[in-house]
């Protein structure tokens, strides 16, 4: 058993493969920990479920996806927001995928986290090349990835917006492990697990 929950906030560009080893590290908490609960929360995950459910705030961000849009910061808070106050016991490893992508929005994330007496929180922040990511974007083949102005977006949303967010974090004393996704997701993976003491 891990003596104590684990709360792990993941960032990397697009392409960087964040979301699958989130779900890497999801799988073996859940094995070498049997006596917790891992819970997930992957913001997009929750925008796309959002869009999906009908309503006019639920159309209007449908419509926003369609466009590429970003979403006002309070959409993205007000659902990851939800997820905590409804699923949390206190007990559960916490792994949180494209939270606090905006500067501003880390205080309200990091205040989330000290309010349940989460502040040893680790940041796992994958590092990967333009290049890098622009090739598996497009190898990746989703129809939102395909075109250049679409993954040029995606780049420059993430150097002016998200690092500047993880570098706040750093200020605020966040536990950052920067780590190469240059190489294969099984090495990356066993690379997560060691900066994290696992």
């Amino acid at each position: 058993m891990i003596e104590k929950p684990l709360t792990v906030l993941f960032y990397g560009p697009s392409g960087s493969g964040k979301g699958t080893q989130a779900k890497l590290l999801k799988e073996a908490l859940e094995k070498r920990d049997t006596t917790r609960q891992c819970e997930y929360i992957e913001t997009g995950a929750l925008v796309r479920k959002f869009a999906q459910a009908g309503g006019y705030t639920e159309q209007l961000v449908a419509d926003g996806i369609k466009k590429g849009e970003l979403l006002p910061s309070f959409l993205p808070i007000y659902l990851w927001t939800k997820v905590l106050i409804e699923q949390l016991d206190g007990s559960e490893h916490l792994l949180l995928d494209g939270l606090a992508r905006r500067e501003r929005e880390v205080f309200i994330l990091e205040g989330a986290l000290r309010f349940y007496s989460r502040g040893d929180y680790h940041i796992v922040s994958f590092e990967l090349s333009e290049d890098s990511a622009r090739a598996r974007l497009i190898g990746r083949g989703r129809s939102d990835d395909m075109s250049d102005e679409t993954i040029d977006k995606r780049l420059a949303w993430y150097k002016n917006e998200v690092m500047p967010a993880i570098h706040r974090f750093e200020e605020l004393g966040g536990n950052i492990h920067r780590i190469n996704a240059e190489p294969s997701i099984e090495e990356i993976h066993v690379e997560v697990m060691k900066v994290l003491g696992l």
